[in-house]
């Protein structure tokens, strides 16, 4: 038998032995952990050793150490509006998220975005925002009211936004002067009763809620 076949054969036996003796150390280990299920087991040594790493996977105590915070983000949504009195009526824009943005691409939303540290307030940034998105100018569009914040969490992003509604009137003509930028790819004005038929960003309906509440306590 040629050198190279015997210390293959002696290699292999050690790693056999090897096996052996780890999942006789676990096996006897666990007797003090797990003695009943050693005791009565039916398994083989090797199954014996998988499930003992199962339950003390499931009993250790970092598998049960709570969840990273969630990062707070607080972001503004704009809702622009028709004049109640123009033919189609109060209407509000939706806007097609880009796939260009960071998150809910191809969901349907408002303008938004983070408020900024250079914006003296929420509603400074909701301005801001219209204006970044839509091209806009500030003379085009007037503040018709400012709905309730609100709070919502969103695991899969580990993200909690605090979200501040805001309805915007749009002036004579201004509908036809938004050019979106990189965000968005296309715009359409709704009646509210119509968001549903919308696969759009999570609890929008909320913030659009918030605003209703908001012109109708203001009238």
């Amino acid at each position: 038998m040629d050198h190279v076949r015997v210390a293959g054969l002696r290699t292999g036996a050690n790693r056999e032995l090897e096996r052996s003796s780890t999942s006789i150390l676990v096996i006897t280990s666990s007797v003090k952990l797990f003695p009943a299920m050693v005791k009565t087991s039916p398994l083989s040594s090797s199954q014996l050793v998988r499930q003992i790493a199962k339950r003390a996977f499931h009993q250790s105590p970092y598998n049960h150490m709570p969840a990273a915070p969630l990062r707070q983000r607080a972001i503004v949504s704009s809702f622009l509006c028709t004049s109640p009195q123009s033919s189609e009526g109060a209407t509000f824009a939706l806007f097609k998220r880009s796939q260009d943005v960071s998150a809910y691409r191809g969901k349907w939303a408002v303008c938004s975005g983070s408020i900024e540290t250079t914006d003296r307030n929420a509603k400074e940034a909701a301005q801001r925002e219209v204006m970044e998105e839509t091209q806009l100018r500030a003379a085009d569009f007037t503040l018709l009211a400012e709905g309730e914040p609100y709070s919502l969490r969103d695991e899969a992003l580990k993200t909690e936004w605090r979200i501040h509604p805001f309805a915007w009137q749009l002036g004579e003509g201004a509908a036809s002067k938004i050019v979106l930028d990189r965000e968005h790819t296309e715009f359409v004005f709704i009646k509210p009763g119509e968001l549903s038929k919308f696969d759009h960003v999570e609890n929008l309906e909320l913030g659009l809620g918030r605003v209703l509440a908001a012109i109708q306590g203001e009238k």
